[in-house]
């Protein structure tokens, strides 16, 4: 339905800029960047009033911005509100790009401000602050004008999934990327559609299914060539290949990223995958680039300080300065870049000869990645210390499981419910779950068992009231 209202209006907008500039929010929030930025400069170019331009040519530097196709240009005297906030969302897109969160929050909240809508992007600079708590509430005073199933629930829902991954909350952050992928697919926004598999990608990575994680990669591609103006931006595939063992595959992946896509590094944590991934397949001019861009971010954080430290201890070999990143990340509520930042840690002190001091290191991570169920990651720092001489077992004990109500279900029952309450279908949850109809229909029977309901609107009632 709202793809279809977005549609319908867009069909004005070649015959009326002004149209374009209301409804350029909603293209935006359906990713459709590419589009904005031809329609926006085919409207400055039809020599239209100065208001009118000067606001199109705001959005047409703001999706430049966000498609890295340019630097952006932020300097403007309009005193117009619209051009005003969309000079505001290049700013902010230039202050991210830059490695200045701080700033770029700043930017996005007048752009949200100015635009009466949500600016996704204000939330991305929120996690590149740490500031957890911030993006937390950011969520929750967001959602109070989210239609539920409705696009910007659907952008929530991947933000939930993102800071959630960045925590470690691998089950939630897997069930918040479900429905989301599910959701953002049925309403046709294929930017949403992509963020959500990346994370599902990831969390398969991070428990050892690399094969799961290449599925999610190739129907990814599958949406990034069937959708308008989206693409396939994320480093699953280039994670993918470098596991496989194709580092020299994986690093022209990345290369395309950066040259494509470079708000997708603007993160600490993609840019931590890209710079390893060039680091090991050899590539020296594109270590270099990735190592100035993490440099240049080290101004913004303490956790972007502590990354380009890392990087570069990682690229001399020096475990002292890897060392000195592990301690200023101690702290750090990102459970996974602690973990990936300590196993590498231990390698290089083992390598040293510092065995006990490598072991604590070793060990270190592969509780963090146990506590956070990346079994895959876990298992993988297992067989680092098993090569030493130490042994350590698979998981931890699993408690005794509840044999009804919502403790009683198993994290993929929790998923299948969580979907059919949105009101999807056992064909569309399957779809969105990688898994056969069949499988979704068991599931289901086993949630209605446990929740004590029989029908789906019954189940969804428990959905809405669940703590």
């Amino acid at each position: 339905m709202f793809q279809q209202a977005v549609e319908e209006y867009a069909e004005n907008v070649v015959n009326s800029p002004t149209a374009l500039v209301a409804v350029a929010p909603a293209w935006w929030m359906f990713g459709r960047y590419d589009e904005l930025v031809a329609e926006a400069r085919q409207g400055v170019n039809a020599g239209l009033d100065s208001r009118t331009n000067a606001r199109l040519s705001a959005i047409e530097r703001a999706g430049l911005a966000r498609t890295g196709q340019r630097e952006p240009h932020v300097a403007s005297t309009s005193a117009d509100t619209v051009t005003q906030a969309w000079t505001s969302r290049a700013a902010g897109t230039g202050a991210l790009l830059q490695g200045s969160p701080a700033e770029a929050a700043s930017h996005f909240h007048r752009a949200a401000r100015g635009l009466g809508a949500v600016v996704i992007e204000e939330l991305h600079a929120l996690l590149e602050l740490d500031d957890q708590e911030g993006a937390e509430h950011w969520l929750d005073q967001q959602a109070l004008d989210a239609h539920p199933g409705g696009p910007l629930d659907m952008q929530l829902e991947l933000g939930r999934s993102m800071l959630r991954l960045s925590t470690g909350s691998l089950a939630e952050a897997s069930s918040h990327a479900e429905r989301c992928a599910a959701g953002a697919a049925r309403l046709g926004q294929a930017d949403v559609v992509l963020g959500a598999r990346d994370v599902q990608a990831r969390i398969a990575l991070l428990r050892g299914d690399v094969r799961a994680a290449a599925a999610l990669a190739a129907t990814s591609d599958d949406v990034a060539g069937r959708a308008p103006a989206a693409a396939w931006t994320g480093l699953v595939p280039a994670m993918v290949l470098f596991l496989r063992g194709d580092t020299t595959a994986a690093a022209q992946r990345v290369q395309a990223v950066l040259t494509d896509r470079p708000f997708t590094l603007a993160t600490v944590e993609n840019l931590v995958v890209a710079h390893r991934i060039a680091l090991s397949a050899g590539d020296h001019r594109l270590t270099a680039t990735l190592s100035g861009i993490a440099v240049q971010h080290a101004k913004g954080t303490r956790t972007a300080a502590a990354v380009a430290t890392y990087l570069a201890g990682l690229e001399a070999n020096d475990p002292g300065a890897v060392t000195t990143a592990d301690q200023a990340l101690a702290s750090s509520p990102r459970v996974l870049l602690r973990a990936l930042i300590a196993g590498d840690l231990g390698r290089l002190l083992i390598r040293d000869g510092k065995r006990d001091e490598g072991v604590a290191a070793l060990d270190r991570a592969w509780e963090l990645y146990s506590s956070a169920d990346a079994t895959g990651a876990a298992d993988m720092l297992r067989r680092s210390l098993r090569q030493v001489g130490v042994r350590r077992k698979r998981s931890g004990p699993q408690a005794q499981r509840a044999t009804d109500g919502w403790d009683a279900l198993t994290e993929s029952e929790v998923r299948v419910a969580l979907l059919v309450a949105d009101g999807l279908s056992n064909r569309e949850v399957a779809e969105a779950l990688l898994v056969s109809p069949n499988t979704v229909a068991t599931h289901l029977r086993a949630v209605y068992t446990k929740l004590g309901v029989g029908k789906r609107i019954q189940l969804a009632r428990l959905v809405m009231d669940r703590p």
